[in-house]
C-alpha cells in the first residue's frame, strides 16, 4: 500500500468500473478521449459514485495551464452521457496516455467525499458544484501523479450528472 492509501489493483480491478488511478478509462459507449490544443490529455483515474463514473484527464506538459476548472488543459467526464467540456476536443481512440503508465492503483477504503479541504480558497465550480473527491499529489515507484508543486486536485459534478469539473490548487 502506498502512503496515500492506494494499493496495486488485481487484474479484475484494473479493468472494472470502480474508483482507481491509472489503467484505461471505463467507457460506457464509444470512447471520448479528450485533447487540449490537439494533444491527448493523460488519464489520471476514475471515481465511481452512485453507479456512475467521473473520468479525470489532465495535461502534464510544462506549458499547460491545467489548474482551472474551466478552460484549462484538463477534463472531467461523466460516464455515461456527460457533456464534453467546450475547451477540449475528443477522439474515438480508446488508447491515450495514462499518468501511471501500466500501473493501476485502487483505494484502500475510499468513500465519496462530502466537502473539499481547500489548499487556498473555495473555488467550487458553478457549473458542477457537488463535490466528488480530492486527490493529493504523490510520487511513488510506479509513476507520479502531481498537481503543480505538491498540490491537491478537486473533482466535482453537476446535480443532474451532465457535467464534471477538475481543478487543482497548490500552496
Amino acid at each position: 500500500m502506498s502512503d496515500r492509501g492506494w494499493r496495486p489493483a488485481t487484474p479484475a480491478e484494473a479493468v472494472a468500473p470502480i474508483t482507481r488511478l491509472g489503467g484505461r478509462p471505463c467507457w460506457s459507449g464509444a470512447p471520448r478521449w479528450p485533447a487540449h490544443r490537439g494533444e491527448p490529455l493523460e488519464f489520471v483515474g476514475q471515481f465511481a459514485v452512485q453507479e456512475r463514473l467521473v473520468l479525470v484527464f489532465m495535461s502534464y506538459a510544462e506549458d499547460a495551464e491545467s489548474w482551472p476548472a474551466e478552460g484549462g488543459a484538463n477534463a472531467a467526464l461523466v460516464e455515461p452521457d456527460g457533456a464534453v467540456p467546450e475547451w477540449v476536443s475528443v477522439t474515438a481512440d480508446p488508447d491515450g496516455p495514462v499518468a501511471l503508465g501500466t500501473e493501476v492503483l485502487v483505494p484502500a477504503g475510499w468513500t465519496p467525499g462530502t466537502h473539499p479541504v481547500w489548499v487556498q480558497y473555495d473555488q467550487t465550480p458553478a457549473a458542477a458544484p457537488i463535490f466528488v473527491a480530492q486527490l493529493a499529489s504523490f510520487p511513488d515507484e510506479r509513476g507520479m501523479i502531481t498537481f503543480g508543486d505538491g498540490g491537491v486536485a478537486y473533482v466535482f459534478r453537476s446535480a443532474d450528472w451532465s457535467r464534471a469539473r477538475l481543478l487543482w490548487q497548490t500552496s
